[in-house]
């Protein structure tokens, strides 16, 4: 928030920075506040019904915390438009005909993004570094649609072209529709396949709740599963060839945590449920659920996290089934530290083919690194971490799951480093001991990277 020259102070404000993380300020009395006006500044091409929508919250506000908090949170709403590339705020008394005794006006100054865009950058995504091309044409009929285009090219050879129109709603639950065509060309040599998947997706997302959001998604997709190379077992080799798939997607998600990358308290959990068969030859109904809790110990610094991943497929037509590659798949950095890529499960003929049924837990220690180099600079984007994480994968009965764990579990534990970058992934860096394991598992005892942004 921009400074003031308003000499007075308020109890307590909670805001959000650049980084994610919480900023106080601790002062001492609340008192009278009210928004006589808001100005935008800078409006070109976008037109006034929905900034009128986004702003129109501050005209509730009765007192001067409640004022500067819903300024900041009007300011994130204006950036999420996709219409404006710098937003400043200026809070001033209110002054002029139809001024109040405790009235300000606060003035929005935003400049316009320009009628095409577009870039190449770089990211990581799922433990993989990805080359992308980008352009697009934002706030097209100035109420922030846009048409974009994006091409990624990655370094486990992944391509993925996405061409989207992106429409925002003026409601009170921050609807906005996206409607895709995409083409994704995946290879896994460990599972023995490779994989190209074309087609449509609609996206209605809303919020129901604070912090609750919802994603509604219909997928069509034309599927070519092809053999990896010529030892591909008889399992992938069966499942080879072309497939249509019709699914509906929901998707909720609760996040209250303070940050994304190195949250230090607040809870998340989200749960995505996907029925296959409406169309095509592909059926299955399969539920994935998530849940990370995150407790300070001593200070902020020092963060005790918790979670917990599962999924179950089932399949719901004797006519339609699913394919391996809707199978889920367990190890890595990101799923299962200690163990390879998809590098526990099933097997077959050396391929690792998934299961119908996952979990995974683990328990985390986050501190600043020993001796706190560089603190209040470039050391706080580094965190130590002990970890201890356990899971397993199969094609279990339900009726009889938990006897079939007792000989199966997966277990490791380690200590690493972890870096941020920005506010949309991390690095790891960990040394790992598997202590419970699979004789056919791919272990990776000692030092493991992994990049991404969700980590179990």
């Amino acid at each position: 928030l921009p400074e003031c020259t308003i000499a007075s102070k308020i109890k307590l404000l909670e805001l959000i920075d650049q980084s994610g993380r919480y900023n106080r300020l601790f002062v001492d009395v609340v008192f009278q506040a009210r928004v006589d006006r808001v100005s935008v500044d800078g409006l070109n091409r976008t037109k006034q019904d929905i900034v009128n929508h986004v702003v129109r919250d501050l005209f509730s506000v009765d007192n001067f915390e409640d004022m500067l908090a819903k300024v900041h949170a009007v300011r994130g709403k204006l950036a999420n438009l996709g219409c404006f590339k710098n937003i400043s705020i200026l809070i001033d008394v209110s002054s002029g005909p139809g001024a109040t005794a405790h009235g300000y006006e606060v003035t929005y100054q935003v400049n316009e993004l320009k009628r095409v865009h577009g870039g190449l950058t770089t990211h990581v995504s799922n433990n993989e570094g990805l080359l992308t091309l980008t352009m697009g044409l934002p706030n097209m009929w100035g109420r922030g649609e846009e048409l974009k285009g994006e091409y990624n090219c990655g370094s486990r050879k992944t391509k993925t072209f996405n061409l989207s129109l992106v429409k925002p709603f003026i409601s009170k639950r921050d609807v906005v529709g996206t409607a895709s065509l995409f083409q994704n060309v995946m290879e896994w040599p460990v599972s023995g396949y490779k994989l190209i998947d074309r087609g449509v997706l609609l996206d209605l997302a809303f919020a129901s709740l604070p912090k609750v959001k919802h994603n509604l998604q219909w997928e069509g997709s034309w599927r070519e599963l092809g053999i990896g190379n010529r030892y591909s077992s008889f399992e992938i080799r069966k499942d080879a060839g072309n497939t249509l798939k019709s699914a509906l997607r929901h998707i909720v998600k609760y996040d209250a945590r303070d940050s994304t990358i190195f949250p230090s308290c607040g809870t998340l959990a989200s749960l995505s449920t996907e029925f296959a068969g409406l169309g095509g030859n592909v059926g299955f109904l399969k539920n994935e659920f998530a849940v990370q809790a995150n407790l300070p110990l001593f200070s902020e610094d020092f963060v005790l996290q918790g979670s917990f991943n599962a999924g179950i497929m089932n399949p719901v037509d004797e006519n339609k089934q699913p394919f391996v590659c809707d199978n889920f798949f367990l190890g890595g950095p990101l799923t299962l530290r200690g163990f390879d890529l998809r590098g526990v499960g099933p097997q077959a003929d050396g391929n690792f083919i998934g299961a119908k049924v996952f979990w995974s837990g683990a328990l985390h220690l986050y501190t600043p690194l020993p001796f706190r180099p560089g603190s209040g600079g470039f050391g706080d984007l580094f965190r130590s971490h002990l970890f201890i994480n356990v899971g397993n994968i199969g094609d279990y009965e339900l009726n009889n799951m938990v006897e079939e764990q007792k000989n199966s579990l997966r277990l490791a534990w380690g200590i690493g480093i972890a870096f941020r970058l920005g506010s949309m992934a991390r690095i790891e860096l960990n040394y790992c001991f598997p202590k419970m394991f699979a004789d056919s598992d791919v272990l990776v005892s000692g030092i493991q990277m992994g990049v991404g942004l969700d980590f179990l």
